[in-house]
């Protein structure tokens, strides 16, 4: 059986991304990053995937507007075209619904910068520093319909 080809959603600037890439290098994590996909076009992560040989794809999610299901369909086709096994949200800025996460079934994992339940949202480390927390980290967790996963 091959290495787990793994699709990494971002939307900023990929310090998570580079973490993924700096840990396969190493030989830290075992797997073939098979695909980035963006939503916003020009982010620094698409510099970061261009320098590591990751195939960056853009789908932006501007021009579907409230059309999410179209937008998520569209990721959906990339990651299923590069035949990805598992998905990585890294810094990804948007809400999917429950039909993605029926896609990829107890294969997608969330990188999240606070230790939930503390902190959810996308300022998490802003919050938390204004907050005068003395302990801070990250999560990682499956998603699930209802939240995140076991």
């Amino acid at each position: 059986m091959g290495r787990t080809r793994v699709g990494v959603l971002a939307s900023g600037r990929g310090t998570d991304f580079q973490s993924l890439v700096d840990a396969r290098k190493r030989a830290d994590l075992d797997v073939d990053l098979a695909v980035l996909v963006c939503n916003v076009p020009g982010a620094p992560v698409l510099e970061r995937a261009k320098a590591a040989n990751v195939p960056a794809v853009v789908v932006d999610h501007r021009p579907f507007g409230k059309d999410r299901e179209g937008f998520e369909r569209e990721v959906v086709r990339v990651l299923r075209d590069k035949q990805v096994g598992l998905v990585v949200f890294a810094g990804f800025m948007r809400l999917v619904s429950a039909s993605f996460i029926r896609e990829f079934p107890n294969r997608i994992i969330n990188i999240h910068p606070s230790l939930l339940p503390a902190f959810p949202g996308a300022h998490a480390q802003r919050d938390a520093i204004a907050a005068g927390v003395k302990v801070s980290g990250c999560t990682i967790h499956h998603l699930a319909e209802s939240g995140p996963g076991p």
